[in-house]
This record gives structure tokens, C-alpha cells and sequence, in this order.
């Protein structure tokens, strides 16, 4: 039971491992680059900045990255000035962080990287004498370090929604667009042939941020890159350049990356013809024909990669889409239950008629499982106002890129909830009655490039009059199922059933009943038990009202005794966490390797008492690892030739492995066999 936490463990201390060195790289290597950047013609204090906020693991990496590169160019005193700011912004930074004198606060990086940066420019002021020039850079440079120490800050804050595929808010993209414009001016001075790859990049990043976020975005994004490369090359039309082109792209975003990048390209060269009298105008035409050809060229289907960061999933606080979640969610637990109802109906009638002899007890019983019905009701509504009360994220923007992909294919759709939970998402649509055929396969393409991720095949249940379609985000795991069953007594029914499904949130439920006996009677138990069981946890019931309504249904069904086991399980497929449940039901079999577990312990059937629970029991899967889940005709006593055939089971074909173990269950009392058998093999893959 310890192997698997134990390699989940140190699987994740690996991971942990890699993500500390890559960030203590790349802070190294910022620190190296913010260094070479100029301004007022003296050295930037953008690595001072860095080292301010970087965080407490990586300060050492971004400190000794930019003293590196303030000794590689060494030319002046200011050189020292920085090298002095940035000695005691690292000092200050480290034992603050050591010593845990004051918790990690929002506003520390900046004040430290403004104040040694201030400090030290007016220590030398004081040394070579007052000037005014002097004291308004320094108080200047002073400022843009508090700034840009803000920034980074901030920006760091998107690796965690990044590796997540989660989207960034506006603040987060603001941080990460200021940072990379430090970035880019400290590295103008990398020319080929006379152009900057700089600038090429801040070309590309404004056609980017312009199909992404629209005008609003292109402007600003154009604003602040022109600002950040006219300081370093002198060039001030640059700035009107890049505003101008990347308010104009966005404008033209929703006709495509051709029109877009040839508004830009339209809009710089105007700019750029405007300023003849200064001089290099050649190469930033060149840079803006370089970022444009690029842009025209991706795919767009890598650009729909991206936009998952940038759709605003959010917690809506609007009222309708919470009414419509409500509405949809509630209307699949009526229909679940009314079919349930009509079922039981149609058992009451073939019930014993009650006269007027019954007795006390009996009406007193009967009273009893009327109150457990309505009780049983009662948790299941409380089910699902729980399930919604959860961490649900509702995004109205893939809604409405969903809307427009189903327009296209004339699809008019009613109601469409796009949400998650945990590690499930997922789009819930209702539309108008769908004619005609459709192409399944193109409908999934384009449904991915609007949500952001891939999706599984679409569950589609159709009504009278609409259709309700739901798409669930592909999971990490896939199962490769197998089943076989043996019939005792030849030519009856199956005492035997099984379900096998999916539920709302994308987890693979597995459900095995057994009527007691053999024959038409054990088969008609077990049927109606896992028929009753099934239909309540697809409505949206968890498993212990299910169990309850369940067992309820089963008590009313005959005055005679009536006896089902249940054997469920609930495999996540995003996390590999199952869940077992048992009702009466045999062990289920788990092998990880060569190593064989054991799940499930005695507890009731239903249709014996009237309070009954489950006996639960979980673990994680992993890719490799076989479930076995067996009806009470496989007896113990073929548990060791069963663990045997596990240890040795290729992992190929489950179904194989199924019929084995029914082989081996027939054989292993060494008599014609009494019980019908069910099997049911599960390889993760």
C-alpha cells in the first residue's frame, strides 16, 4: 500500500527539483541580460530590480547573474554605483528572507531596489559635489527601479497558471508585458547586419497582443514597446510606430493575421517615411517585415494553443449563468428520478395486494420506507446544491467562442455552461433539436480550438425537442476495459449485471450486482439492482443516496426477500484515484507491478435492512496497473491462482485476462460450478 505513495512522492520531489533549478536558470540568465541594458547613457538598473524580487530561492542566482554581467562591461563609475545598489539590495533581500523578520510583502522589492538605488546615486552626488542634471537622474533612476522591481514581482506570478494551462489576469499580462520590454531594450544591442532582433521581437509581441487582446491590447502593448526601444535606439517615432500599428491590428484582429499584419505593416512604414530627416530609418522597416512575414506564417492552430491564457476563465457572479447551472443540473436529477419513479411504479404492481387484514408492523414498515424515500430525495437534492456550491469556475468567453462554432454548423443552441471543477472541465450545451448529419470530427476540431484543450468524444442524449450535448477535457489516463461472465445452470438468465460508464465529471464507474441465487429470480435482482444504481449516479447522485434509493426500491419490490450485492468503483481519470464502494460485494484486486493488493471488507447487501452504508476503500492507479473487480461466484479459494495469473498478465488484452480468471473460478472447487461468475479487468494505460 506504500508503493505507490512513495513514488508519487518522490515523482513529485523530481519534479519539484527540476522547476527550482529551471527557475534558478532562468533568473540567472535575466539577471546577466537586464545588465547590459543602457540608459542615460549609463548602465540601467533593471538587474538590481530582479534581484529585489526575485524570490527567496533564486536571489542568489539573479545576483550573481547580473554582477556578472556588470564586470563582462565594465566602462565606468556608474558601473560601480550599480554593483554597490546591487550588493545591498541582495544583502537586504537575503537575510530578510533568511531570518524571516517580515513575511514576503508586496511592497519590499520595490522599496529595497528604490532606496539602494537612490542612495547610492546621492552618496556619489554628495561626493563629487550637488548638481541638478545629476540629482533628477538619479531620483529618476531611483523611480524606475521601484517600478520595474514592481513588475517583476508581479510577473512572477504567472509561471503557476502557465504550467496549469490556466488563464492569466489582466494584471498578470500587464507585469509579464512591462517585464519583457526591460527584457527586450537590454538586448537591442544584438544587431545582425544592422537589426535588431530586439525589435523584431517587440514587433511580434505587439501583433501577438493585439490578436489576443483585442485594440485595447495592441495600443497598449504597442505603446510600451515603442517607449522601451526608442530609449535604447534613439529612434523616438518608434513609439507613435508600434501604437498606431498595434491599435490598428486590433481593430482588424477578427478578419485574420494577414489583415493584421498588414495594417501594422501599412501603419509603420507611414510613421516611418514621416521621419526622413532622421537617420538608420532602413533597418526598422526591415525589423517590421521580418515580424510581420513570421506572424502571417504560424499556424493558427498555435495561436488557439495560446489563447487558453488569455479567455478570462473566471468565478461569474452573475446571476443568470448561475441559474442556468442550477436549471440544467437539476433538470437531469428530475429526469434521472422520474425514471427511476416509473420503474418502481411498474414493480408496485406486481406486489402482493394490501387488505384489510395487514397487520400494524406491516404498516408500520411500509410508513418507514415511505419516510426513507423522501429522505433519501432530500440528500440527493443536498447532493447536488453541495456539488454546485464547490469551486466551480464558469467561463463566459469559451462560451462564446463555443456559440460561434456551433453557429457555424447550424446549431442553435439554447443554453451553453462552460465550467470547471478540480481537475474537470467542461461544456454543457442544450441547443434546438439537431437535423441532419454532422461532421463529428471537424465539430471536434473546432470545439478544441475555441476551448483551449482537447476533448473526448461528445455524450449527446436527445429530447423532444432539444438536444443536450456535453464535452469533457481529455483526461491523463485511458482505460482499456475487459468483461466475461459464465451462466450456471445452462440456459437460464444471469444472476449476474454489470454497468459500465461515464459519469458528469469524467470518471469511469464500474458497477457489478449479484442476485442472490441463479435463475430468472437472482437475474431480475441484480438487474434492477444495477439498473437503480447506475441511473441515480448518471443524474448526478453521489453513491451513498444512490444506495439508499437503491435499497429502498429493492425493500418495496416483493413482499418476499429480495437480496443484491453492489460492487462500484469510481476510477478518476485525471488524477488515478479509485474509489471502491461494496454492498455485500467480493474483494477487488489491484496489481502494481509484481505486487497484488486486496480491497473491500464484509458489509450488507441490499434489500435487508433499511439503513445500510457502503464499505469504502481507495488508491491511485498508475499507468501500468491492472484492476480485477469479481463477483461472489469466483471464491476465495482461487485468490492464489488468480494472483498468480495478475503477476504474469502481459497487460494486453483485458478481456483475455477476464475469461481466464472465469476459467479459473469454474475449476477451482473441482465440481460442476453453482454460481454465476462476472469479471471484469481493468489495464490503465
Amino acid at each position: 500500500m506504500n508503493l505507490p505513495k512513495a513514488k508519487r512522492i518522490k515523482a513529485n520531489l523530481f519534479i519539484a527539483e527540476k522547476q527550482l533549478l529551471l527557475g534558478q536558470a532562468a533568473d540567472f540568465l535575466l539577471g546577466f541580460c537586464l545588465s547590459q541594458a543602457r540608459l542615460f547613457d549609463e548602465v540601467s538598473p533593471f538587474a538590481v530590480a530582479l534581484t529585489a524580487a526575485a524570490r527567496r530561492e533564486n536571489i542568489l542566482a539573479a545576483f550573481t547573474g547580473s554582477c556578472l554581467g556588470f564586470l563582462l562591461r565594465f566602462n565606468s563609475a556608474a558601473t560601480v554605483r550599480q554593483l554597490a545598489a546591487l550588493t545591498a539590495v541582495f544583502t537586504i533581500n537575503y537575510i530578510v528572507a533568511r531570518t524571516g523578520l517580515m513575511k514576503r510583502a508586496r511592497l519590499l522589492p520595490p522599496f529595497n531596489a528604490g532606496i539602494c538605488t537612490a542612495l547610492t546615486g546621492f552618496t556619489v552626488l554628495a561626493a563629487q559635489g550637488f548638481d541638478i542634471n545629476g540629482f533628477m537622474v538619479y531620483l529618476c533612476e531611483s523611480v524606475l527601479s521601484f517600478g520595474a522591481a514592481a513588475f517583476f514581482y508581479e510577473a512572477q506570478s504567472v509561471t503557476a497558471p502557465i504550467l496549469k494551462k490556466e488563464s492569466l489576469s489582466q494584471k498578470q499580462i500587464t507585469a509579464f508585458l512591462v517585464s519583457f520590454c526591460m527584457l527586450l531594450m537590454s538586448l537591442e544591442g544584438l544587431e545582425l547586419a544592422g537589426i535588431s532582433l530586439a525589435r523584431i521581437f517587440a514587433v511580434f509581441a505587439v501583433l501577438c497582443a493585439s490578436k489576443y487582446l483585442g485594440a485595447a491590447g495592441g495600443c497598449v502593448c504597442g505603446g510600451s514597446m515603442g517607449f522601451a526601444m526608442s530609449l535604447g535606439s534613439r529612434l523616438p517615432f518608434l513609439g507613435s510606430a508600434y501604437t498606431f500599428g498595434g491599435l490598428l491590428a486590433g481593430l482588424l484582429a477578427p478578419m485574420g493575421q494577414l489583415a493584421q499584419a498588414s495594417a501594422f505593416a501599412i501603419c509603420n512604414a507611414v510613421v516611418v517615411l514621416m521621419n526622413t530627416g532622421q537617420q538608420n530609418l532602413m533597418p526598422a522597416l526591415y525589423e517590421a517585415a521580418v515580424a510581420t512575414v513570421a506572424f502571417v506564417l504560424l499556424p493558427k492552430k498555435l495561436f488557439d494553443r495560446f489563447s487558453v491564457y488569455f479567455t478570462g476563465r473566471q468565478k461569474l457572479p452573475e446571476f443568470e449563468m448561475m441559474k442556468k447551472a442550477l436549471l440544467l443540473r437539476f433538470k437531469n436529477v428530475g429526469k434521472g428520478l422520474d425514471e427511476v419513479a416509473e420503474a418502481v411504479e411498474k414493480i408496485a404492481q406486481n406486489m402482493v395486494k394490501l387488505d384489510s387484514q395487514r397487520d400494524d408492523t406491516q404498516s408500520r414498515e411500509i410508513k418507514q420506507l415511505v419516510r426513507d424515500q423522501f429522505s433519501s430525495l432530500a440528500m440527493a437534492v443536498e447532493d447536488v446544491s453541495h456539488e454546485l456550491a464547490d469551486e466551480t469556475c464558469f467561463d463566459t468567453v469559451t462560451a462564446a467562442r463555443v456559440e460561434a462554432v456551433l453557429t457555424s454548423y447550424g446549431i442553435k443552441p439554447n443554453n451553453i455552461i462552460c465550467s470547471k471543477t478540480g481537475e474537470v472541465e467542461r461544456i454543457e450545451i442544450s441547443a434546438q433539436k439537431i437535423r441532419g448529419k454532422l461532421s463529428r470530427a471537424a465539430l471536434m476540431e473546432d470545439m478544441e480550438a475555441a476551448c483551449g484543450y482537447k476533448l473526448n468524444s461528445p455524450t449527446i442524449r436527445e429530447e423532444d425537442r432539444e438536444t443536450q450535448l456535453t464535452f469533457i477535457k481529455k483526461p491523463r489516463f485511458n482505460l482499456r476495459i475487459g468483461k466475461a461472465q459464465f451462466t450456471a445452470n445452462d440456459g437460464s438468465l444471469c444472476g449476474d449485471s454489470c454497468d459500465l460508464f461515464l459519469d458528469k465529471d469524467g470518471n469511469q464507474i464500474i458497477v457489478i450486482s449479484d442476485g442472490m441465487g441463479t435463475g430468472p429470480r437472482a437475474a431480475v435482482d441484480g438487474a434492477v439492482a444495477a439498473w437503480l444504481f447506475s441511473k441515480l449516479i448518471v443524474a448526478g447522485l453521489n453513491f451513498d443516496s444512490a444506495l439508499r434509493l437503491s435499497n429502498s426500491a429493492l425493500i418495496v419490490k416483493s413482499e418476499e426477500e429480495t437480496l443484491a450485492t453492489i460492487d462500484a468503483a469510481k476510477i478518476n481519470l485525471y488524477t488515478g484515484v479509485v474509489s471502491f464502494f461494496k454492498a455485500g460485494a467480493s474483494n477487488s484486486l489491484v496489481c502494481k507491478g509484481k505486487k497484488v493488493y486486496k480491497y473491500g471488507n464484509p458489509s450488507m447487501p441490499l434489500g435487508i435492512l433499511r439503513e445500510i452504508e457502503f464499505d469504502k476503500d481507495e488508491t491511485t492507479l498508475s499507468r501500468g496497473d491492472i484492476l480485477l473487480m469479481m463477483s461472489d461466484g469466483v471464491s476465495t479459494s482461487a485468490y492464489p491462482i488468480i494472483v498468480k495469473e495478475l503477476r504474469s498478465f502481459n497487460k494486453k488484452d483485458p478481456s483475455a485476462l477476464a475469461e481466464r480468471v472465469v476459467e479459473i473460478a469454474k475449476t477451482s472447487n473441482g465440481q460442476s460450478h453453482a454460481d454465476d461468475i462476472t469479471v471484469i479487468a481493468v489495464a490503465v494505460g
